[in-house]
């Protein structure tokens, strides 16, 4: 392809998906809504029933709460104050003031249906803040959703002041006053019964009222800028935790003192060591005491005559050693030797025997099986009579023994019946068998 219809090609597309990006919006976040879709959005959702504005009396009767109360004078226990939320004042500087602001669930039989509406309501604003105008909305419709607007803004004012006395914490309290201060400074400035709808009127005298008695802007300004009161419990703990990391933070400082006292001390060793440069000739030292160990040792066995040597001694002494002289006895000498000789002659005989047992057969394999037995012909003449038992015993048993092995277990082989002498057995042992049975039947 070349470059100018590559190019051609892309700019294409980048149009055609340009084109399409607006509509792709649409799909996935609508953003534009109509008079149509808000009215019937309000319908289906808050139009039927309307509020009734028995569900606020707790905010709007005559014993209705105050949004701020005088805290408890016995505030010392580690319990959860009852009803009150102990909020305290801890500008530095300034003498702490302490308020309470009361705790009042909202009614069971209510809450359902309040937390439901609060989240259509809040809906609600939010299209209603990017609505779109048509060229077809008369002031009739526009009028309407202003009057829509306002109910809810009043109704969602009213929840709201409902869950500010409903939240256990200062923190949460302070979320509700903003959002109430919000929806009054955006919907409620100019609100009135004639710019409500009429299901939503009679909520105009217990807004106005909760209104007055709440003056959220600058109950919030409170509420948002005070903290809990500490209680024994927490300010032990407190306590018990910042004198634990003072104590910890002493103590690695204490630590890494003590550490760069210990290596200045190290180096400090290593160099006197490195200026003596005294060589240490460990090897030497260790041959020495090996010596002297042994001469120890040897010395110990002369001093305690663990060998006899006086015993030993004094036998040599006592052997008369003129009859060494005697021809009788060089005679039995003789004679000794002549034995000795013979017996020599017969084991190197039988040794050389043994050693011919590979050239007895001309079976290749059965020549290398035995060829273990032809290093015992010159086995004897080869003994070394200087070296200790053990190894001399080990230099003539060895090889005898495994060229005996090798030998018996070609024996064995050729003594173990053939595969055919095994069938013939196993043949005629089926045959006596038959024969027997054909005799016991008689036919």
């Amino acid at each position: 392809m070349k470059p100018t219809l590559f190019i051609r090609l892309i700019a294409t597309l980048a149009t055609l998906w340009l084109a399409a990006a607006p509509a792709l919006a649409d799909t996935i976040l609508e953003r534009r809504y109509t008079f149509d879709k808000l009215d019937a959005f309000w319908l289906a959702t808050l139009e039927s029933p309307p509020p009734s504005a028995s569900w606020f009396d707790v905010l709007g009767g005559a014993n209705a709460p105050a949004p701020v109360v005088p805290p408890p004078a016995n505030v010392v226990s580690d319990l959860p104050f009852g009803g009150v939320i102990i909020g305290e004042d801890r500008t530095a500087g300034a003498t702490a003031v302490r308020r309470g602001f009361p705790v009042i669930a909202i009614p069971l039989d209510i809450a359902p249906t309040l937390h439901k509406r609060l989240a259509l309501l809040e809906l609600y604003l939010v299209r209603y803040r990017y609505f779109e105008r048509g060229d077809g909305n008369t002031a009739a419709q526009l009028d309407l959703l202003r009057r829509r607007q306002m109910s809810a803004a009043a109704e969602l004012y009213l929840i709201g002041a409902m869950l500010y006395f409903a939240e256990p914490t200062l923190q949460a309290k302070c979320q509700r006053l903003e959002r109430i201060v919000s929806v009054e400074k955006d919907s409620l400035t100019a609100a009135a019964a004639e710019t409500m709808e009429p299901g939503w009127r009679p909520l105009m005298p217990v807004l106005a009222t909760v209104r007055g008695r709440l003056d959220a802007d600058r109950l919030r300004k409170m509420v948002c800028a005070i903290a809990p009161v500490r209680t024994r419990g927490e300010m032990q703990r407190i306590v018990t935790t910042r004198v634990g990391e003072r104590v910890m933070q002493r103590v690695e400082a204490k630590v890494r003192d003590a550490l760069s006292l210990l290596n200045a001390a190290g180096r400090e060793f290593q160099g006197l060591v490195n200026d003596m440069d005294v060589e240490i000739k460990s090897a030497e030292i260790l041959e020495l005491e090996r010596v002297l160990g042994n001469v120890e040792s040897n010395l110990m066995l002369v001093k305690n005559d663990q060998l006899n040597a006086a015993t030993t001694i004094a036998e040599i002494q006592a052997v008369d050693l003129s009859q060494l002289n005697q021809p009788s006895d060089l005679q039995e000498y003789k004679r000794a030797q002549e034995k000795l000789a013979a017996m020599v002659g017969e084991i190197d005989k039988v040794l050389e025997a043994t050693a011919r047992l590979s050239a007895t057969t001309p079976d290749p394999a059965i020549q290398q099986e035995l060829r273990v037995c032809e290093s015992l012909g010159s086995l004897y003449d080869q003994l070394d009579l200087a070296r200790d038992t053990a190894s001399l015993e080990a230099s003539v048993l060895v090889p005898y023994t495994n060229c005996l092995s090798a030998a018996e277990t070609v024996v064995r082989r050729f003594q173990a019946p053939s595969l055919d002498q095994a069938f013939a057995a196993e043949l005629s042992r089926h045959v006596r068998q038959l024969s027997e049975a054909f005799l016991v039947g008689g036919n």
